[in-house]
């Protein structure tokens, strides 16, 4: 667990260490001080300290207070006063930060250690307390919220609650609740006596009104609730106060008060059954609607009917009303069971009621139930009849062979069929849900969601053919879009077949296309106005027209009237017909046409297109007319020619029965073609039959697949069996780390004995205090007979009233500097403290140099001129001569240059502990096994700072210590007071230890 962080804030380095020290046995961590206001801010800022012991007085500019006003700026952060001053002001002023505590000088160590964790549970709570009330102001709206402690003052209030009361937020904290926000009752009494009242409710809520003064002075009506704030662990952590600004509902009172005749006489006008029952359900009144509702004559004859008993409650049911809840149901009523009751109505049929029960409130206590009653016999008849039609439209949506897919209008799948399962692999139940590009992702495109978008907005059909591949096979599927009320609606079919058909019927046509181009003769179809639909290659090539021309023989317009003329003439039992007539060809030529033509009817009898095969006839045109002119001219001689006039028109029926024996070839032709059709679509259904067996083998490999499955659970299955292994080697790594734990406990009941032998020597320690405290007395003792000579002296010094004035307060500085010094040491002594054992009677010894040095320094002080400064070269003198002599150093010079510098008690004093540890440590550490050695001690003034060497030529400082971070008390020490006097340290140790210490000079002397 990480310990609590403190900062201490102290002027006096040595009540620094010594706090820190007390503070460490308490098991706190203290890594730092500081002696300034600059310093605690920057420090409170780096190491973020959780609790903060301030003193007032600091170094340099600005005090405690004033820190800790920066501080708090910075972060919340627990601060306790520590100091000597208790006048009104200054108490004043630190009030205004809100301190934990604030402590006098000299204060028990008990009373400290309580506050500290005091102020930090109440810091926890108080952290708590605004969490709560953040979290509370965030989930309500419109709200003030307050949240205060136990002891009733405000630790949170939210911007809603700082606006109605007046109080800006940083003010209001920390402010007694009925300060801010009077609550009803605490008028004459204690929050803290409401707050117990609040504690003991049941509930821990109370809910109340109050008047507030608004900021332009009027009165403000809330209605506020004020509910306990409890911990499973603490119990009782304070109090949330959450209230509305109701004055406007107090206006609008009056006028709902002068409106209550009108909604009075709404109910009794209501067409809705309504009865309104008291607390223990007996009836207290009912409308007209409900009188007529059971066929009642008047309302007394209801009176007989128990809210409890009568509605047909159970007992949950009726325990809930009780507690206010609100309560919906329905319930079949027969009125027969009426009719022996003097009720009128007679249903052949149950009823069915909708009851709905709200309970009625009066300043928030329950006060009765109101019952609306209303006949939903119709609409629950409507209910099952939609119900039925509902699974019976669904039922033949199922028995189609499409897959239909509803969306609601957010696109989700909401039903679909048996058929989705011929689509797709995953289950109907699968789908349901599914966004239409889950649902439909094996074939989703941005076309088809454009298509269905577009049916959405416009609620137009639309539709499309998609395909995929299914086992390699492209399937083909024809999806319809339309628009629903819910939503979509989508219908898959299966066109494989069709589209198959198709492209057969393609490639027939594109066969069939070759066929008739590959023709000589002309082959054309055209419509009933002659507009040309169809004509092979030897059309073109004999009219020289393009295909883009789209007149039939692009005849003029007369010829085209006789044309349409000899047409009329076609019917369904005269469908075939011959023509012959002369066109003029590109050329210019006029030829002579022959032509079969063909007319084809629709359903209805109607022409809907002709079919003509036309032949040259020109050449036999030109030989009739010669044959023509010919007679004419051999008509004298015609007998004679009747022979040769006969074989010519035997010869003229033979071309005649040729060409009809090549219409009757080309009727031969199309029904070869149509039977090429049959064949064709024979191929087609063998194709069919064919996907059929694959289909079949599909069904084999999915059975393939399931076996596959199965094999891939046993390899699960053999896994979890090494999983139950490797748990079970787990189960004998914790055996074997309890056992270790068993060796740690012996081993803890092994460091509990030394702890019992280092009891034994705290009490040899205690012996030694007792002979300390024996000095002490002679201090005392020294001090009382130095105040009897200032007495003396000031009886003697009554002439001269500037001399006295001036001894006056030099003689306090001296009583002053006595005080600190006896504070000093004792400090020293306590601080010594920490180091027992084998190291105590090595302390004591310097402890005595302790002693020695702060009567040399008094010694020295009332043999100087002035009474207020100290010879400091004489002073280090006596104190390191004395030093020596403790150390048993007879052969070590000690070498001190001051420059003849004076410096005033104060200063006297912590330069010569600096200078001293310094000393004490060369003799300890330096010289050890050497018969010589030589320590040199210099003081100079540079006009900006005393420099103070301290150095040695002995072994030195080992390299793997630290200066700056060593944890040994006279380090610390030096450390400390040269950090309290604002300086700094520097060390070399090329040759031996040089301790270089530089402090800034803040008066001349």
């Amino acid at each position: 667990m990480v310990a609590t962080k403190i900062l201490v804030v102290e002027d006096e380095g040595l009540t620094a260490m010594e706090i820190q020290r007390k503070l460490k046995n308490w098991g706190y961590d203290v890594p730092s001080f500081a002696f300034s206001k600059k310093e605690a801010v920057k420090k409170a800022k780096e190491i973020k300290p959780d609790l903060i012991l301030m003193d007032i007085m600091l170094k340099g500019q600005g005090d405690g207070i004033d820190a800790a006003n920066e501080i708090k700026d910075i972060r919340d952060t627990p601060i306790i006063y520590i100091t000597a001053y208790d006048d009104e002001k200054t108490r004043k002023r630190a009030v205004n930060t809100h301190p934990n505590a604030y402590l006098i000088k000299p204060f028990e160590e008990k009373e400290l250690h309580n506050k500290i964790e005091s102020a930090l549970s109440e810091h926890k709570l108080g952290k708590k307390l605004l969490n709560f009330g953040k979290r509370l102001d965030d989930k309500s709206k419109d709200s003030g919220i307050i949240v205060i402690d136990p002891n009733g003052y405000i630790a949170y209030i939210n911007h809603f609650a700082s606006n109605l009361t007046g109080f800006r937020e940083d003010r209001a904290e920390y402010k007694s609740l009925n300060e801010v926000f009077p609550l009803e009752g605490t008028k004459n009494k204690d929050v803290k006596d409401y707050l117990k009242i609040l504690n003991r409710d049941s509930t821990g809520i109370i809910t109340d009104k109050t008047i507030l003064k608004g900021q332009d002075g009027k009165d403000l009506h809330v209605e506020y609730k004020i509910t306990s704030i409890m911990d499973e662990k603490i119990g009782f952590l304070g109090a949330n106060i959450v209230f509305e600004d109701i004055s406007q509902q107090i206006k609008d009172e009056k006028s709902l008060i002068e409106r209550e005749k009108k909604f009075r006489g709404i109910y009794y006008q209501s067409m809705l059954a309504t009865e309104i029952f008291d607390v223990e359900g007996k009836l207290l009144d009912a409308n007209p609607a409900c009188v007529h509702l059971f066929g009642a004559e008047e309302v007394n004859q209801l009176k007989q009917f128990n809210l409890f008993k009568d509605f047909k409650l159970d007992f949950d049911e009726v325990k809930n009303l009780k507690k206010g809840l609100e309560f919906k149901y329905e319930v079949q009523f027969d009125f027969k069971e009426l009719l022996g009751l003097g009720f009128n109505r007679f249903d052949r049929d149950p009823v069915c009621l909708s009851l709905y029960i709200t309970p009625l409130k009066l300043d928030g206590i329950l006060d009765g139930y109101l019952v609306q009653f209303q006949d939903i016999t119709k609409h629950r008849r409507l209910e099952e009849s939609l119900k039925d039609n509902e699974e019976r439209y669904l039922k033949i949506l199922d028995t189609l062979d499409q897959a239909v897919i509803a969306f609601n209008n957010d696109l989700k799948c909401i039903y679909c069929n048996g058929m989705i399962n011929e689509f797709f692999d995953f289950k109907t139940d699968d789908i349901i849900g599914k966004s239409f590009q889950e649902s439909m992702k094996s074939f989703w495109d941005e076309e088809l969601e454009q298509m269905f978008m577009e049916t959405l907005e416009s609620a137009q059909p639309s539709s499309t053919i998609k395909s995929y591949q299914k086992d390699d096979i492209p399937i083909y599927i024809e999806i319809k879009a339309f628009k629903s009320s819910e939503g979509l609606l989508i219908l898959l079919n299966d066109v494989n077949e069709t589209k198959q058909m198709e492209e057969t019927l393609k490639r027939n046509e594109k066969l069939y296309r070759s066929v008739v181009d590959d023709q000589s003769e002309i082959i054309c179809r055209f419509n009933r106005d002659f507009e040309l639909t169809f004509a092979n290659a030897a059309y073109y090539h004999y009219f020289g027209l393009n295909n883009k021309f789209n007149s039939i023989f692009s005849l003029n317009e007369e010829d085209m009237d006789k044309m349409k003329a000899q047409f009329k003439d076609f019917d369904e039992k005269n469908n075939i017909k011959i023509f012959e007539g002369p066109i003029r060809m590109s050329s210019g030529d006029i030829n002579w046409w022959q032509w079969v033509t063909r007319a084809n009817f629709d359903d209805e009898g109607n022409i809907s297109e002709y079919q003509s095969v036309g032949h040259d006839v020109t050449q036999h045109h030109r030989a009739m007319e010669k044959i023509q002119n010919d007679m004419e001219e051999l008509q004298s001689s015609i007998k004679e020619k009747n022979k040769e006039l006969e074989d010519l028109k035997k010869s003229f029926e033979s071309e005649i029965a040729e060409e009809k024996q090549k219409i009757s070839s080309m009727e031969k032709l199309n029904e070869d073609m149509g039977e090429k059709f049959k064949e064709e679509s024979k191929k087609l259904t063998e194709t069919i039959n064919n996907q059929v067996s694959e289909l079949e083998i599909f069904k084999d490999r999915e059975k393939a697949l399931k076996e596959s499955l199965e094999l891939l659970e046993k390899d699960i299955h053999s896994k979890t069996l090494e999983a139950e292994a490797s748990s079970k080697a787990l189960d004998a790594e914790i055996t074997i780390r309890k056992k270790t734990e068993e060796n740690l406990q012996k081993k803890s009941l092994d460091l509990e004995k030394q702890l019992e032998k280092t009891k034994t020597s705290l009490s040899k320690i205690n012996h030694l205090k007792e002979e300390i405290g024996k000095k002490e007395a002679e201090i005392i003792e020294l001090q009382s007979n130095f105040k009897t000579e200032i007495s003396n002296l000031k009886d003697s010094q009554h002439s001269v009233q500037e001399s006295l004035e001036s001894r006056e307060k030099t003689l306090k500085n001296v009583y002053n500097g006595v005080r600190m010094n006896m504070q000093m040491m004792s400090t020293l002594n306590r601080l010594h403290s920490d180091y027992v054992t084998d190291q105590m009677i090595e302390k004591l010894q310097e402890g005595r140099s302790y002693l020695r040095s702060f009567g040399v320094v008094h010694e020295k002080l009332y043999q100087s001129e002035d009474l207020e400064t100290v010879d400091l070269g004489k002073y280090l003198e006596n104190i390191l001569d004395d030093i020596s002599r403790t150390h048993g150093a007879k052969n070590i010079d000690i070498t001190i240059e001051t420059n003849y510098i004076s410096l005033d008690m104060e200063n006297t004093v912590t330069f010569g502990l600096i200078i001293s540890e310094l000393v004490i440590n060369s003799l300890k550490h330096a010289f050890q096994g050497a018969d010589v050695g030589e320590i040199k001690v210099e003081v100079e003034n540079n006009d900006k700072d005393l420099v103070i060497k301290v150095s040695d030529n002995g072994i030195g400082i080992p390299p793997h210590i630290s200066v700056e971070t060593a944890d040994s008390f006279g380090l610390q020490l030096v450390r400390t007071l040269i950090e309290q006097s604002e300086g700094s340290i520097k060390f070399e140790g090329d040759n031996g230890a040089n301790f270089i210490i530089k402090i800034p000079i803040k008066k001349d002397n």
